[in-house]
């Protein structure tokens, strides 16, 4: 029984390792929070944003009336299952994706990396998958950079 017990704590894990993954790299990919035209918070904002629920709700699922509830909220929990009917199985799940969108709702998008990792440690999770994004973004910005320099140098060398 107990080796049962352990199966279903790492599945769990892994439920919720996956979940946290496709909200945090979604924000990041995203870089910037969902809101309307007012600055108001948007599970589903303007230029297809969407937020850390938002993400996780399907598009044939959602519907612009959710839009003002809280996330404990009975129509945003069944949009929730019903984007994805084994997410609310997961333990404290409700609790991470609320950690998640507070993140997107209270943090400036240039220190989600840092946040994101504090909810991942805060649920055992690994931050692996955020703090890898963050390197090659970090990676490509330099690139730019250099790629910048270096066509002004030769600006400067042709005039």
């Amino acid at each position: 029984m107990s080796s049962l017990i352990l199966k279903n704590s790492m599945n769990n894990i892994l439920e919720m390792q996956s979940v946290f993954d496709k909200v945090a790299l979604h924000l990041l990919n995203q870089g910037m929070k969902s809101v309307n035209d007012a600055g108001e918070y948007m599970y589903r904002g303007d230029n297809s944003r969407s937020c850390a629920i938002g993400c996780l709700v399907s598009d044939d699922v959602y519907h612009v009336s959710l839009e003002g509830k809280t996330s404990r909220h009975i129509d945003v929990i069944n949009s929730l299952y019903q984007s994805n009917p084994l997410i609310l199985k997961i333990p404290n799940i409700l609790d991470l994706i609320d950690g998640l969108q507070s993140v997107h709702d209270n943090v400036d998008a240039s220190n989600w990396v840092y946040h994101l990792s504090k909810v991942a440690k805060n649920y055992g999770l690994s931050a692996d998958a955020i703090i890898k994004r963050a390197k090659i973004s970090e990676g490509l910005a330099k690139l730019g950079q250099a790629m910048k320099q270096q066509h002004q140098d030769e600006l400067n060398t042709n005039s």
